[in-house]
């Protein structure tokens, strides 16, 4: 059985629709985060720092210059990891947050939430 020639344009065309709209609403699921790193010595915000997912296989991203990012994540409890060299490395837990906005230590600073901090801090 051959194909009519006045319908098979329109059958191929449906069904290019069909597959371009699946993929459409395939990267809509995502759940996108957004943000800003900062220095937390100067309040000053870091360029190019790496941003990953811990437990998702996303291709990471990193900060622009003005420190913003971008990351859309398949899941709102996903924790993404802030690194870069001469800065300490940070988790944060997404928790379902679409903005968030996070303070990196240099690799020298000293934060006084860190116990051993804490045990020998003079008074």
């Amino acid at each position: 059985m051959n194909p009519d020639p006045k319908i098979f344009p329109v059958q191929v065309c449906l069904l290019l629709f069909l597959l371009l709209s699946l993929d459409l609403t395939a990267q809509e699921t995502g759940f996108r985060v957004t943000g800003t790193v900062y220095s937390a010595r100067t309040g000053l915000p870091l360029q190019d720092i790496g941003i990953r997912a811990v437990n998702d296989t996303i291709e990471p991203v990193s900060t622009n210059t003005g420190g913003e990012f971008e990351l859309m994540l398949s899941n709102k409890d996903e924790q993404i990891q802030f690194s870069y060299p001469g800065f300490k490395d940070k988790m944060v837990f997404v928790d379902g947050r679409e903005n968030i906005r996070v303070w990196l230590l240099g690799d020298e600073d000293v934060s006084l939430s860190d116990p051993v901090n804490m045990l020998f801090r003079e008074v």
